[in-house]
């Protein structure tokens, strides 16, 4: 799969949504081994947005995923996951 991102002068906002969010996703599942099957991926996607407004933290504190099935967001402060998110916004 390529994920080719945006970065055009004149790209819209909204034509680069959707490399961000799947860039995101590849990030996801990365960071976080469960998400890797189908059956997590088609689970995330129907709560995520409906459910927690697109909303990582909220998410997370929802699905009580462990802390070691998230060291990689919770690592460097949380640097990778929703809090470092939140600090580069």
């Amino acid at each position: 799969m390529v994920v080719q991102i945006c970065t055009e002068a004149h790209a819209s906002p909204l034509r680069c949504l959707p490399h961000a969010l799947a860039a995101g996703m590849v990030m996801l599942q990365l960071a976080v081994p469960v998400m890797r099957t189908d059956r997590a991926l088609r689970s995330f996607n129907a709560v995520y947005g409906p459910k927690y407004k697109y909303d990582l933290e909220a998410w997370r504190k929802a699905t009580h995923l462990n802390a070691r099935e998230c060291a990689l967001l919770d690592a460097d402060g949380g640097a990778g996951g929703c809090r470092g998110m939140a600090a580069a916004g």
